[in-house]
């Protein structure tokens, strides 16, 4: 599973770019023939991926600058989203669907932020000193960090969240560490 985090934990990597005029970050590709891509409006696209999310039963999903967000507040320990939670299984599966249905989010990730990382690193120190000895330092993919996300009880998570939350900014990401992979 690949989560930012700001907050609540975020699905895209952050990064500040400007259009030079209207104020919208936008984010340019190229296709497989070379070509430049169209670039890709961060809140257009960030509005798709979160409708997708919630069209696949996710809940908790919210929008705001630095991308899309889930709730923290804790598993699904049915592993369908049928307790209006949803667990790392169903999110996992969703993310798959949507980033097939929402092709910008590949390109709004893959820009690296150097903060981010930093960012990720101090969190991960924090979590460790805070209820988490097991979260290991974030490595780097596709431009965001990515932090194997320890199997704890969500109330750890909101306790660790609460304590940690200045370092978390757009473009930390997790990857579920449970026992399932």
């Amino acid at each position: 599973m690949v989560l930012v985090m700001s907050g609540v934990l975020l699905i895209a990597g952050c990064g500040s770019g400007s259009d030079g005029g209207g104020g919208k970050d936008d984010v340019a590709s190229v296709d497989k023939k070379g070509t430049s891509a169209p670039p890709v409006d961060k809140q257009t696209t960030y509005r798709k991926y979160e409708s997708c999310l919630r069209d696949q039963g996710i809940s908790g999903v919210k929008v705001d600058d630095n991308g899309v967000g889930l709730s923290a507040s804790g598993a699904n320990k049915n592993g369908d989203g049928s307790d209006g939670q949803s667990d790392a299984h169903a999110i996992d599966k969703a993310m798959e669907v949507c980033n097939k249905k929402v092709p910008g989010m590949q390109q709004l990730r893959a820009q690296h932020d150097e903060k981010a990382v930093q960012d990720a690193r101090k969190f991960a120190a924090c979590a460790r000193k805070n209820g988490i000895p097991d979260m290991a330092d974030p490595g780097v993919s596709n431009g965001a960090p990515q932090m194997k996300m320890p199997d704890v009880p969500p109330e750890t998570w909101t306790k660790v969240l609460e304590k940690c939350k200045q370092h978390m900014s757009g473009g930390v990401g997790l990857v579920n560490g449970g026992g399932d992979q």
